[in-house]
């Protein structure tokens, strides 16, 4: 059977990446990363790591490079492009040359409720969470992993869990690491299937 390749981004710390990694017993084969923080001791030794500025992460994934002569794609046919935390909007035209040229699929982990409450979609929701938990405007939250298309946050759904909140108040750290849960028992659930 074969093993399908697996490029993952992210713009923070690479924590939740690294615990999926570690539940699934599976690395990504390429980190691609604009972040400053030191990387994860595990994707660093288990993956290969490229810490590329977020336009320099455009043009590796379109790129091609020749091997023993013959041109060939950064991203593998039928490869899977994960987005863990992944503060930049990967432009229409990569996207569109990911999924036509590598018939490659790619998907967005969005720590927000955004099926049930789409004002959350965009940047950093989980402050918007905390405040509306704690306004009474918000009785669940949960996170989603969606196809990423050009339109920020607004793909098909592919995964979604959610709970009740589980009381109020709640301190914005309390919502962040509820949604941090939430966000990789989405991913977990998506990436053991699309994995296998």
């Amino acid at each position: 059977m074969h093993r399908r390749n697996w490029i993952a981004l992210f713009s923070q710390t690479g924590g939740e990446l690294t615990r999926l990694s570690k539940a699934l017993g599976r690395y990504p084969d390429v980190v691609l990363t604009d972040s400053k923080k030191p990387i994860p001791e595990e994707l660093a030794t288990n993956c290969t790591v490229l810490r590329l500025s977020a336009r320099a992460i455009n043009a590796w994934l379109m790129k091609e490079q020749k091997i023993n002569g013959e041109p060939r794609k950064n991203v593998e046919p039928g490869s899977l492009i994960t987005a863990h935390g992944y503060l930049r909007i990967i432009p229409a035209k990569v996207l569109e040359y990911l999924n036509r040229e590598c018939e490659a699929r790619v998907y967005n982990g969005h720590p927000g409720l955004i099926t049930v409450y789409p004002e959350l979609k965009g940047k950093d929701p989980q402050v918007r969470v905390a405040e509306g938990i704690n306004s009474g405007k918000y009785s669940i939250v949960g996170s989603v992993v969606h196809v990423m298309v050009p339109e920020v946050d607004s793909g098909p759904v592919v995964q979604q869990v959610q709970q009740a909140v589980p009381k109020r108040p709640m301190t914005q750290q309390e919502v962040f690491d509820l949604q941090a849960r939430l966000s990789f028992e989405c991913w977990y659930t998506v990436l053991k299937e699309l994995l296998k």
